[in-house]
């Protein structure tokens, strides 16, 4: 009994200094759990603060990338550019072909725009046929079968041919040659000269158009007709040598019609 009480006292010892480690290793496993929740709960708090920074105050339960079409999307008005851009030509077309079926009143015409279609046609050939005459030319030149002045004759056409087609065209080109009202007076269609000498119209609302007075005095010959919209971009329109076929109509248009010195009145 003597030998077994040390003995005992021993393992008595031994199991305490186990159940006091177990306990620190528990206690340490306890710790290191909730320093782990602890860290992982500030990084869920970091990312929610991020989300609500970046989402504009959305819904924090949520991931949202605000590069992703559909939120680029709800950011522009729950469409993209290109589907207003598409909208917005479709409305065009759609405007063009409605006032193709329109009835449209002449209310102003340009006599010498006849005039004005033969020289822009004429002046084009000349330049096209100076050009393609120079090699020919310069060939001959080289061979002998052409005296040095005649080649110089057909030089200085080439030269000058493309610089007086650019002063023709800065005038003719847009010269407006008719201009007619739809029945209800919001729309003019306007007919002007092209480069290569023929007509194109364009569709403008009567609202838009810029008033002559704005823009001439009353000895201006030629003057910029504009609209609102049109930006920096004009046509040329004649105050003499003209027709105004509808005088009530050309009042809401232009307003006073003293500045159209000469018009004939049908």
């Amino acid at each position: 009994r003597m030998v077994m009480l040390p003995a005992g006292l021993v393992l008595g010892k031994a199991i305490l200094n186990a159940v006091q480690n177990r306990g620190a290793q528990h206690t340490a496993v306890k710790l290191a759990a909730r320093s782990s929740a602890l860290i992982v709960g500030e990084e869920r708090v970091r990312r929610v603060e991020k989300r609500w920074m970046m989402g504009g105050g959305g819904a924090l339960t949520s991931r949202v990338n605000p590069y992703e079409k559909t939120e680029i999307r709800n950011r522009l008005g729950g469409t993209s550019v290109r589907m207003l851009h598409k909208q917005a030509e479709r409305e065009a077309a759609d405007l063009k072909e409605a006032l193709e079926k329109e009835r449209w009143l002449p209310i102003y015409r340009f006599e010498g725009i006849r005039l004005g279609v033969l020289l822009a046609r004429a002046k084009l050939v000349q330049t096209i046929a100076s050009l393609l005459y120079l090699p020919y030319s310069t060939f001959g030149l080289l061979t002998g079968t052409t005296d040095e002045g005649t080649f110089m004759v057909t030089l200085a056409l080439a030269v000058a041919a493309p610089l007086l087609l650019a002063v023709f065209s800065r005038y003719l080109n847009r010269l407006v040659g008719v201009i007619s009202m739809n029945e209800s007076n919001e729309y003019v269609r306007i007919g002007y000269l092209t480069f290569w000498g023929s007509r194109r119209n364009v569709h403008v609302e009567v609202a838009d158009i810029i008033p002559i007075s704005e823009n001439s005095s009353e000895k201006d010959q030629i003057v910029k007709l504009q609209w609102y919209s049109s930006g920096n971009d004009f046509l040329f329109l004649s105050t003499r040598n003209c027709q105004i076929v509808d005088e009530e109509r050309a009042h809401i248009l232009f307003g006073d019609l003293n500045v159209f010195h000469t018009y004939k009145s049908l």
